[in-house]
């Protein structure tokens, strides 16, 4: 499924501090032990993607709109 915005938060080992980033018109896939998210252009001519380990990830939100 494709969301207008994703907000992921995520933790800096070994500190345990968060940042926070936000992905636009973008694809979230668990996929093993990782997060995978894909960034599709304005014009759909191009994806751009992610991959980060589960580890890292505290938290994530997905708004459809």
């Amino acid at each position: 499924m494709r969301y207008k915005k994703v907000t992921v938060v995520f933790m800096d080992d070994p500190d345990s501090l968060t940042y926070t980033q936000e992905f636009n018109d973008a694809v979230l896939m668990v996929a093993g032990d990782h997060l995978v998210i894909t960034e599709h252009s304005e014009d759909g001519n191009s994806i751009t993607g992610q991959v980060f380990p589960l580890r890292t990830v505290h938290s994530y939100k997905a708004n459809k709109e």
